[in-house]
């Protein structure tokens, strides 16, 4: 792995996901701010300046052109990582390595995924993502799945994704460019792999009263999901319903958008 790139923005003094990072792997970390906050940062480490107020889906795009043919890990700034216990792979093998279900990560967890993430894109894996903390095990696969959303935090191989990076729109969903980006990469016959031994938490997206609530962005973001779903009308199905957020809910089929574009490369 060659880089770990933070997107950051307004949050100078709680850096939670760099703060968790092990020295050995804070020395390749590159925090991605905008021209207006880079002076107010004096964390030792790299950093990338964007231009002021771009939005997180154009800031990722220049993440991934600057990263270009490299390997490399893109989370957000408010990651903490877990590890699964693996007695829930039984069937694979797995015997207890914890006392608890899971735990937080240690140092030889990043060494451990980092390999994983490695091992993976030597076998042709675009992307590499994590399964969030609050879902239970997918006990039937050996810790590992795929294709499935990458969201949050995932590793890229650039050489890979250098392949199709010019023909991918990363702004025309902005407020949903996580599922704008596993659609662009899944239709076009790219594979990712989730890792369900590995789990990730987020802070709380929404906060109630103020700028970035309810009102000013879950509105934005059903437009943009809206939009998503006529592009995508068999992948993205809707529910009728919302999330506890209020969101518009979607059934997304990542499966079906994988093998439906092998299916089509093969007529």
């Amino acid at each position: 792995m060659d880089r770990i790139y933070i997107p950051t923005l307004k949050r100078i003094d709680k850096q939670i996901f760099y703060n968790s990072i092990p020295n050995k792997w804070k020395k390749i970390v590159t925090l991605v701010v905008q021209k207006n906050e880079r002076d107010l940062y004096e964390l030792d480490c790299d950093y990338f300046v964007t231009d002021n107020n771009i939005g997180l889906a154009k800031t990722e795009e220049l993440i991934y052109r600057h990263a270009g043919k490299t390997r490399y890990i893109v989370s957000d700034d408010d990651i903490l990582l877990y590890r699964r216990n693996s007695k829930y792979y039984w069937r694979h093998g797995g015997t207890s390595n914890m006392p608890s279900s899971k735990r937080e990560f240690i140092d030889e967890d990043w060494d451990d995924m980092i390999e994983d993430f490695n091992k993976s894109h030597d076998e042709e894996i675009i992307m590499c993502g994590l399964r969030h903390n609050s879902m239970t095990p997918k006990i039937k696969y050996g810790g590992h799945y795929g294709p499935g959303p990458c969201f949050g935090i995932y590793s890229i191989d650039g050489n890979i994704f250098s392949k199709i990076i010019d023909d991918i729109d990363f702004t025309f969903a902005p407020l949903a460019s996580d599922i704008n980006l596993m659609m662009e990469v899944l239709t076009k016959g790219y594979k990712n792999k989730l890792f369900d031994k590995y789990l990730y938490n987020q802070g709380t997206r929404f906060i109630s009263g103020g700028k970035g609530t309810y009102d000013e962005r879950i509105k934005l973001e059903d437009n943009d999901l809206v939009k998503l779903q006529k592009k995508y009308p068999k992948y993205l199905i809707p529910q009728n319903k919302r999330d506890r957020f209020g969101r518009l809910k979607y059934r997304r089929l990542w499966h079906k958008a994988y093998h439906d574009s092998i299916k089509n490369k093969q007529v």
